[in-house]
Parts: C-alpha cells; sequence; structure tokens
C-alpha cells in the first residue's frame, strides 16, 4: 500500500475524505473491474495503472468506462467506479480480490434469475454476465471469467466487451438484418421467434433527473462488427432507452446498411412505461408487426447538431473542396463487387455507380455551385479515384434494385414484400405485399435511375383490369395470359417468361408491346432495335428493366441463347475494355417482349420459354389518332397502374393458400399465373389449361417443317426405328422427292439431322415421337424413333438394350419390336 502522490505541475490529487491513502494494483490484487494491473505486458490492451481510494475503483481502461466519471486530471486519466453496490456501468464488481472481504453475494439475499454467455465471433467463451434479483426488487448484474480449470471466476479476466450473440452475427449473411435492443433478455426473446438480434453488455443508461441526454454505453468498435447489416433499433419504452438508441445509431450509421428506430408505441399505445419488446411480444405483438414497421420506417438520419465536427482549419484548395464535397456522398458496393454512391441531386437521392460519368459530372455541378469555376482535371481525377477506392473496398454490402426490387428487411418467401419505383421528383415507391400497397416516400431499397428511365404516375385505386383492354388488341382468349404476364413484369423475381406478340401487318403489335412497356418500366426510347452483339445486350438489360425489341424480322441463333440467358438470369460474361485479364459481369434477369410479323421464334429452347399472344386483325373502323390515343390512355394510367397493383396484391395473397399442383415448364410464372387468376375470378386450373394449350400450338406451328411431316408419316407403318443418323437420313431420302430434300430447312447431313432432332425432341415429344440417342459405341451412335398413339405417354425405354445394338447387327432397318 502506497501513500497518496503529491499533486504537482498542472495535476491535482484526487479527493480523499476519508484521508484513505490509494491502494495500488499489483499482480496479485488486480483491479476488480478490467483484472489489469501495471505489471503486465505492454501491448496487450490489458494494462491497468488505477487504483482504490475510499469507496472508489479508479480504473484506466476506457472500454469499461461507460457511464462512469472520467477524471483527465489523474495520471493516466481514469474512470471512477463504485467499489460497493451496483455501479454506474450497469455491473457490481467484486471487491474480494483486493479487500479480502467476503462476497456480499451469499448474505444478502439476491436471487440468481438468469445468466448470458458472451462468445467471441469463433464462439470462444470469455465471461458470463449474471443478473441477480436483490430483496428490494432491484436487479443487479456481475461479470465472470472462465478460469484455467473451467470455473468461473470474478471479473472479465482481462477480456473486452463484446456483443452479445456474436457468433450468429458473424456467420450470418452480408445484408441481413440486425435488431439491436437494450438487454440479453430481449435478444433471445427474438431469437426464439427466429430473428437475429443483439445488445451492448452494458445497457442502456439512466436518464438524468434535470432532463439531460443521458450517456449512451455503446461503444464505436461495437459497430464495427455491424458493418454492412440491416440494424433496426428497438429501444425501451422510456427516456433513456432513446437516448441510447439515438447513440447507437450515430455510432452505426455510416457503417450498418441502413438504421432505423422503432417506436413500439406506433403499434401498442398502451405499452407500459419502460416497456421492452419482449413486454411487447409477451402482450400479444407480432413479430410481423415489427417488420411491417421496419419497412415504413424511414432510415434514421444524423441532425445538424449530431454531424461530427473538426477544429482543423478548412482546406481552400481545390482538392479539399472536392474532398468536403466527395464527404457527403454515402459509398458501398453490391455483392457482385460493384462500387456505388448515393448522392443527393436537387432534394433527391440518387444511387450511381462509381465508374458512371455521373458522379464525376455531381462533383463538377457542385465545385461549380460553390467557385462558379470548374475543377480542374487533376484535382478531378484524383478525388474520383479515392471515391473509387472507397467504395470498391467497402465492408457495407447492399444490393441496387432498378425498377423493381424485394424488401431487403423482409426474406420471408412465404410473406414476400416488393418496391416499385415509381422515379418521380420525390424519389417515392410502391410497397407491395400481400396485406396491399401503400406509397412510401423513403423506400429501404437503393434503386437506380438510369438514363432515358420514364415516370410513373401516382397509382389510383378504384380502376379495373377491363380499362387496360380499350388500348391493346389482344385474342379473347389469350387475356388471362396477357394479364398474368403483365403483373409477373412487376416481380423482381426469376424467371420471366419471353412475351412473343404475334399477328399479322397491321395487328397493332407495337402498339400493344409499348402499352406494356409504360405500364411496367417506361423509358426512352420505348422499343428498341435488336443487339448487333450479346455486349450490347447485356448494357441494354443493365439500364432498363423491360426489355422490349420491336418489329423483328428473323431472331438469329446467338441472339436466341442470350434472351434466354436473360430470361433465366443466368447472366454473361465479358472482358473489362483495356484491361488483359480481368472479367466484367452482367447478371440480370429481365422480362422480355419480342414482336414481328414473321415467325420469330424457330428454336425450340427460346419457344419453350415463351408466351406467344396474338394480335387478332384490327377493324379498320376501330383505328385512332395516335395523339388522342396515347392523350386517353396517359389519362387511365394511374387507375390501370392501380388495378395492376390490386391484382398483384391479390395474387401475392392466393400464393399461401394455393397448394400443391402439377407445374409445367417455367413453373414459377405457372404458379404465379394460376393464383393472380384465381383471384381475378377465374376456376382453378384455367389458367394452366391455357398456358398448356399456348405451349402446345406453339410446339405444334414450329414442327411444321418437311421432316417433321416425313417423321410422322413413317410412324403410321411402324412404330419404332432404330439406326445411325446416316442410315436414318438414307432411308428418309429415298421415301421423299427431289423437290422436298432441296428444300431450306431439309438436313444436307447426317450431323445436321442428328442436330435438328436434338432441339426438335421436346416438341416431337409431345406429338408423339420420341427421340432416344443411345451412348457412343464404337465410334457411332444409334438413334432411336418410337412412335407413340395419342393417349399414351412417350416410352423412354431400356437405354443399355438400346446401346447394345451398336455393337449386334444393326443394319438400320425398321422394327416392330423393343429389344
Amino acid at each position: 500500500m502506497t501513500s497518496p502522490r503529491a499533486s504537482s505541475g498542472g495535476r491535482s490529487a484526487l479527493p480523499s475524505p476519508d484521508g484513505q491513502p490509494r491502494q495500488r494494483f499489483t499482480q496479485e490484487r488486480p483491479c476488480p473491474v478490467c483484472n489489469g494491473c501495471p505489471d503486465d505486458p505492454r501491448g496487450a490492451g490489458k494494462r491497468c495503472a488505477g487504483f482504490i481510494q475510499g469507496d472508489w475503483i479508479y480504473c484506466t481502461r476506457e472500454e469499461f468506462g461507460a457511464g462512469c466519471h472520467r477524471h483527465p486530471t489523474t495520471s493516466p486519466e481514469s474512470w471512477s467506479h463504485r467499489l460497493h453496490g451496483k455501479c454506474k456501468c450497469g455491473s457490481e464488481h467484486n471487491p474480494d480480490l483486493v479487500t479480502g472481504r467476503s462476497s456480499a453475494s451469499k448474505s444478502d439475499g439476491r436471487k440468481l434469475e438468469d445468466q448470458y454467455e458472451y462468445r467471441d465471433r469463433d464462439g470462444k467463451l470469455l465471461y458470463v454476465k449474471k443478473r441477480w434479483r436483490l430483496p428490494s426488487g432491484e436487479k443487479t448484474f456481475s461479470y465472470h471469467h472462465p478460469g484455467p480449470d473451467g470455473r468461473l471466476l470474478p471479473g472479465l479476466g482481462g477480456s473486452k466487451t463484446v456483443l452479445y450473440n456474436l457468433p450468429a452475427i458473424a456467420t450470418a449473411a452480408p445484408g441481413s438484418v440486425v435488431y439491436i435492443v437494450e438487454g440479453e433478455k430481449d435478444v433471445n426473446r427474438l431469437k426464439k421467434e427466429g430473428k437475429l438480434a443483439t445488445c451492448n453488455p452494458e445497457g442502456a443508461s439512466k436518464a438524468p433527473s434535470d432532463g439531460r441526454q443521458a450517456k449512451c454505453k455503446w461503444l464505436d468498435r461495437y459497430s464495427d462488427d455491424l458493418v454492412g447489416f440491416h440494424c433496426p433499433v428497438i429501444p425501451d419504452n422510456d427516456q433513456a432507452g432513446g437516448d441510447h438508441a439515438r447513440g447507437e445509431a450515430r455510432s452505426l450509421h455510416g457503417k450498418a446498411a441502413s438504421v432505423k428506430l422503432l417506436d413500439l408505441v406506433k403499434l401498442m399505445p398502451d405499452l407500459k412505461e419502460a416497456g421492452d419488446v419482449s413486454d411487447f411480444l409477451d402482450a400479444g405483438g407480432r413479430v410481423a408487426d415489427l417488420e411491417e414497421l421496419a419497412g415504413k420506417t424511414a432510415e434514421w438520419k444524423p441532425s445538424a447538431e449530431e454531424q461530427p465536427k473538426t477544429e482543423r482549419e478548412e482546406d481552400h484548395s481545390q482538392a479539399g473542396i472536392l474532398k468536403r464535397i466527395a464527404a457527403t456522398a454515402e459509398l458501398f458496393r453490391t455483392p457482385a463487387g460493384d462500387g456505388y454512391a448515393t448522392i443527393r441531386v436537387n432534394g433527391r437521392v440518387e444511387h450511381h455507380p462509381v465508374e458512371s460519368r455521373a458522379v464525376e459530372l455531381w462533383l463538377i455541378y457542385k465545385f461549380m455551385e460553390q467557385e462558379d469555376r470548374a475543377p480542374s482535371g487533376e484535382s478531378l481525377s484524383q478525388i474520383v479515384s479515392t471515391i473509387k477506392a472507397r467504395a470498391l473496398f467497402s465492408r457495407v454490402e447492399i444490393p441496387v434494385g432498378i425498377r423493381v426490387a424485394p424488401d431487403p428487411l423482409v426474406r420471408d418467401p412465404l410473406a414476400p414484400v416488393y418496391y416499385l419505383d415509381l422515379n418521380n421528383e420525390k424519389g417515392q415507391a410502391v410497397r407491395m405485399s400481400a396485406a396491399g400497397w401503400s406509397i412510401v416516400d423513403d423506400p429501404p431499397v437503393k434503386f437506380r435511375r438510369t438514363k432515358g428511365m420514364g415516370k410513373l404516375p401516382m397509382p389510383e385505386c378504384g380502376g379495373s383490369l377491363e380499362l387496360l383492354q380499350e388500348f391493346v388488341n389482344i385474342e379473347e382468349d389469350d387475356w388471362i395470359l396477357f394479364i398474368a404476364s403483365l403483373t409477373h413484369d412487376l416481380l423482381p423475381v426469376s424467371p420471366q417468361p419471353i412475351k412473343v406478340m404475334a399477328g399479322e401487318q397491321g395487328s397493332c403489335k407495337s402498339t400493344t408491346t409499348e402499352v406494356m412497356k409504360r405500364c411496367v418500366d417506361p423509358c426512352y426510347p420505348l422499343l428498341g432495335s435488336p443487339p448487333s452483339d450479346i455486349r450490347d445486350l447485356a448494357i441494354i438489360a443493365n439500364n432498363t428493366w423491360v426489355v422490349a425489341f420491336d418489329n423483328l424480322s428473323t431472331i438469329s441463333p446467338w441472339l436466341s441463347d442470350a434472351i434466354c440467358r436473360l430470361a433465366y438470369g443466368t447472366g454473361f460474361q465479358t472482358r473489362t475494355l483495356c484491361t488483359n485479364d480481368e472479367l466484367t459481369t452482367f447478371g440480370s434477369c429481365r422480362p422480355v417482349i419480342l414482336n414481328g410479323i414473321d415467325d420469330l421464334v424457330t428454336r425450340h429452347d427460346l419457344l419453350s420459354r415463351a408466351l406467344v399472344l396474338n394480335c387478332p386483325t384490327l377493324d379498320e373502323k376501330n383505328r385512332r389518332a395516335d395523339d388522342e390515343f396515347w392523350l386517353s390512355f396517359e389519362s387511365a394510367h394511374s387507375k390501370i397502374l392501380g388495378s395492376l397493383l390490386d391484382a398483384i396484391v391479390g395474387g401475392l395473397a392466393k400464393l399461401s393458400t394455393l397448394g400443391k399442383i402439377n407445374l409445367p415448364r417455367m413453373a414459377t410464372f405457372a404458379r404465379w399465373g394460376e393464383a393472380v387468376s384465381q383471384h381475378l375470378g377465374s376456376k382453378s386450373g384455367e389458367f394452366l389449361a391455357a398456358f398448356l394449350g399456348n405451349q402446345q400450338s406453339a410446339s405444334a406451328e414450329l414442327l411444321d417443317s418437311p421432316l417433321v411431316s416425313e417423321l410422322i408419316s413413317l410412324g403410321r407403318l411402324v412404330p419404332t426405328w432404330n439406326g445411325s443418323a446416316q442410315e436414318l437420313l438414307e432411308h428418309l431420302n429415298g421415301r421423299i422427292s427431289a423437290a422436298t430434300r432441296a428444300h431450306a430447312k431439309w438436313p444436307r447431313g447426317p450431323r445436321s439431322l442428328s442436330c435438328t432432332l436434338r432441339r426438335l425432341a421436346p416438341g416431337l415429344r409431345k406429338q408423339g415421337i420420341d427421340v432416344q440417342f443411345a451412348p457412343r459405341l464404337d465410334r457411332s451412335r444409334l438413334i432411336r424413333l418410337v412412335w407413340n398413339g395419342p393417349s399414351r405417354p412417350p416410352d423412354v425405354g431400356n437405354l443399355a438394350s438400346f446401346a447394345s445394338l451398336a455393337s449386334g447387327d444393326s443394319n438400320g432397318d425398321v422394327t416392330r419390336e423393343l429389344p
């Protein structure tokens, strides 16, 4: 025990009213707060040069001093903790290691209510926090760390405090929702509901009696573990809880993907004073209500008074001005690794790729607003490079949507929530769920608004889909398919059906296509021409939601394959320009609309993903002038959009009750079409029958070729045929005329015949002709054709025995029984 030091210089000794000397910490008697002492190794973060004086413990570890009084005059500075009873830091420090007194926990009648294990990111136990209930009814806490033999010892044992439930956060996917609550009991309560939550170990400080804001015990390093997560903060219903929540929000801002302060009183006005989320749930509240409140609550933004201040003199150079402008942008990256910047332009929030020209022009525009001149190229280049680097290596990962996107805070596949970007001056969007649709001013989705993207009108209730019939020319039998596809285009799901508008010249295919585009994704130009290569197609898809090509004469094989990938969402890859080995990936799933006079679809893989909508011949008496037609459409557009949203809400509600049904290819669209059609009054199975009929009709048209005709004729004579492609071609050539052999669609060789049969196999199977290819043996591959009756399913047969023909007697003769 040492005597108190005399004051010297500008420092003064702490008052000691009882005249008690300072008791310095040693290895044998470490600090009861942090378990450290001056003899601990330097650099380990465990040293404590504090002491005990009177009824106070002066600890020099800042991370343990939340809520306690700071003493900057001590050397080093310290934080005073209570030696006896509950301390302001939220703990009750056991003084046995220093004073040798017996623990009060065995004699004061307290009862252990619960204990909580705090572990590091890898799951290693750091310490245990115990909650006690005193005879007076108050609660108190104590900390214990595991000793060498596994038994719990008093204190933290030199461990730094961490977030509760940290291992679950460490293994969660980036962009997940992590609820921030005030105590471990609330974390465990939400965990039982299947939600991820956390809290700081110290809880909230008591609100000062003079009305001032309570000091927040949330440390900034806690926020580092929540980078990239969406963090709804749920405070207790009192002043201390509100002050604590705002302190958490200030710390999380700029690190978390989003921060929202949820007011439980909005959901339960009679929530008791100091009631927490556990009280809310116990009183009948639902987690679904919390999720809905999170969707409607705007993101927390710091006020002008809460903005960080700097005492350094401002840099008035061009680079300094540009740096301050760039600091107002929010930088993040997408899951694909693309850097983005969120900027505010004329009062509206916009999100742009950092590689785009828009970010550079925004910097120039803001600079000219302040300096009335353009910045130098060198200064601008330096700041743009800095922005790109900070965004690409940011720990904040947020998905970006274009026109439509799912709610990032709701991940329940049975109750999805979607947003439709109206792209108006206020940045508003439509929130869509099974519960209804509504307009939100601050959607939780970061929408990218590209050049040429048009505005959608404010939707109105009270409309009808019959109003849309005045502006499109669709056969009555295809109307149910048309509405299903148009509502499906407003959902960010994959795969998407490919709409093929069929009809003769003058049947308003282009006008109908333009109306479909205006209803979902208006932009300039509304209808485009086909791209010249796959890179151009990827750029088009990256800058618009609905891809529409007008007046096509043919679809080349590469474009047919690319459109299939675009509708399915498999994406594209290409070399990054001006690089040797860097890869640029375009990952997009887009609704596609095609129209033309001739039979556009000539490949079965595209046809199997297509929905052919027929435009009947238009009576010349019903034609209208363009200006009068579009003026009428614009006046009805709001109600048309409202009726489409009503249909989507009904379809989402019907999906959960649809039950199990037999689905064809494009199962996602088929299930959606059945749900929305039943909501609109169709009978069960009516949509699926129409959809299957549409596919079979289109498949039959695709099979209109001389080769298919000859195969059907051959099937009338025999039930099966076995042989090689060369033998089959020779057999067919011997049955046809010279004019048929000269037809453009007739195969010119065995390889051409084999490829054609593979491409037509799905359509032929629907027509009762099963094409089978045996495994290759002895440098040859046999083909089997099996003709099935109209009421019998195709007989696949035994390919193993079929393959054995390759090594036996096979001369291409027709057989009447399976081997």
